[in-house]
């Protein structure tokens, strides 16, 4: 969070360019001189791929796991590319426009998040940093209609566009990440008609 808001374009460019360069020499070249077999390779990269963006983590070992989940399909997936199109080029260009993409999710996220604290503030509701930190129910500071209502209002003024009539919706706020992730849908639906 740090670097992402305080310097987003070389957070951008880090995660876009060196990383994916890095990550697919080590993961795909350096793995794939070691273990010969295409399917054993495809799975040794994809596991420590996927191990090595989670651990180390404070979360049990069951989250962890599950947590890798999606980071070991995609090593497998690159690993794939990799040996098939023998070019390590192709994973490094997916590999970075997965990253970009994710990086420009992450920023609409934090801005967003930003707006939501920023009203909290202005309105006279405490939450600590490590609550902010933290998937908050927002209908645990939105404690009446009236509130809820303004906070829309609020939001939609600092968003510069109208939320549809569902957002406002009193259990759409049972989650800070599923309240944004909802309004980055919308905006992207917006942008799409």
């Amino acid at each position: 969070n740090l670097y992402t808001t305080s310097a987003p374009i070389l957070m951008l460019l880090t995660t876009s360019i060196t990383t994916p360069i890095v990550e697919e020499g080590i993961f795909r070249l350096g793995i794939s001189k070691i273990i010969k077999n295409k399917y054993l390779f495809i799975i040794t990269s994809g596991i420590f791929f996927g191990f090595l963006h989670i651990f180390p983590t404070d979360l049990n070992i069951v989250y962890a796991l599950i947590n890798s989940i999606p980071y070991v399909t995609m090593g497998m997936v690159l690993a794939y590319i990799y040996k098939k199109e023998d070019n390590i080029y192709y994973p490094m260009i997916l590999h970075g426009l997965n990253n970009f993409i994710s990086m420009i999710s992450s920023f609409a996220l934090e801005k967003i998040k930003k707006y939501i604290f920023e009203y909290f503030d202005e309105s006279g509701i405490y939450i600590s940093n490590e609550e902010k930190e933290k998937d908050i129910d927002l209908r645990d500071y939105l404690v009446d209609s009236l509130e809820h209502v303004t906070f829309i209002i609020e939001l939609e003024k600092k968003l510069g566009y109208e939320l549809p009539d569902e957002i406002l919706l009193y259990d759409n706020l049972s989650s800070i990440y599923g309240f944004i992730n909802m309004l980055i849908e919308i905006k992207k639906d917006d942008k799409n008609m």
